[in-house]
């Protein structure tokens, strides 16, 4: 695991304010030339949560309308949709070369009590019990041209129950343990970093 890898995302979640509501986000390299979905989903959290306090995301829902381009900042605006009592609302778009290539519409609540949605997890084994997914991969002789990608320093520490050198199954699911690799500052950094391993 690498905390230089995970202090250069931490950073790249921190957006550049350029007016009321409007933020410019710096892009990480990815394998090609299409920006990672994930970076993108936790930077529009990101720009959200710069314009409420106190209130942390509960429901969002992103659309990726266009591939974005590494090579260009993303601009994200949000509108202020409402601000109640005890929720807030927000739409948030990201722009490149004035194109939308991402929409999301993300809702925030009062800390307070309520009912909990929450399936029980299925019984895996412990992360201890199991290996870092880079180490495997820098064991593995077969991964082809994406070798470099497949083992480079990541922000993540990442353990998969089926280890990554085995044959795939037809299951259409999949138990990982992931843990970032420097210190999470505050809740706010908590949910972007959750965004964007959502879609690791």
């Amino acid at each position: 695991m690498s905390e230089a890898a995970a202090i250069a995302l931490r950073d790249k979640l921190s957006l550049e304010q350029l007016d009321l509501d409007l933020f410019r986000a710096q892009n990480e390299a990815t394998l090609g030339n299409r920006l990672f979905g994930g970076q993108v989903l936790a930077q529009a959290l990101s720009a959200a949560q710069q314009t409420i306090e106190e209130r942390p995301c509960h429901s969002l829902h992103g659309y990726f309308l266009r591939p974005g381009k590494v090579d260009i900042p993303v601009i994200f605006q949000v509108e202020r949709i409402r601000d109640g009592k005890s929720f807030s609302t927000r739409r948030i778009m990201g722009i490149q070369n004035g194109q939308a290539i991402f929409s999301m519409d993300a809702s925030f609540q009062v800390k307070e009590a309520g009912l909990h949605h929450q399936m029980e997890p299925q019984p895996v084994p412990p992360p201890e019990a199991l290996e870092d997914d880079r180490l495997v991969a820098l064991r593995m002789t077969d991964l082809g041209p994406h070798a470099a990608w497949m083992t480079r320093e990541r922000p993540f520490q990442i353990r998969s129950v089926a280890p990554i050198d085995q044959a795939p199954t037809a299951k259409t699911s999949q138990a990982v343990w992931i843990r970032f690799s420097a210190p999470i500052l505050n809740t706010t950094t908590q949910q972007q970093l959750l965004a964007y391993a959502s879609d690791m």
